[in-house]
C-alpha cells in the first residue's frame, strides 16, 4: 500500500480461477469503537467494496480498480 493511502485501503485480493479466495486480512487503522477518529462506525456508515481489478495503489479515490464487484455494509 502506498504512503497516501486512507485507513480503509487493504491489500489486494487474489481469486482463483474458479472464482473462490479465502484470505484473512487485518487492517489496524480502522475499529469499531464509535468515539474513534478512525472508526466504521460513523455517522455516515461504512462499506467493504470489492473491485473488479487490481489497485494501482496510486490513483485516487479507488486506485484505478475497476467496477464495483460487489459491496457489504459494515454494521456493529
Amino acid at each position: 500500500i502506498h504512503e497516501d493511502h486512507h485507513a480503509g485501503d487493504m491489500p489486494n485480493i487474489k481469486v482463483n480461477d474458479d472464482g473462490t479466495a479465502e484470505l484473512e486480512i487485518i487492517n489496524d487503522e480502522v475499529n469499531l469503537q464509535v468515539s474513534d477518529d478512525n472508526s466504521l462506525m460513523d455517522a455516515d456508515g461504512s462499506a467493504l467494496i470489492i473491485h473488479t481489478a487490481q489497485d494501482d495503489y496510486k490513483s485516487q479515490p479507488s486506485g484505478n480498480a475497476g467496477e464495483r464487484e460487489a459491496c457489504a455494509a459494515v454494521n456493529p
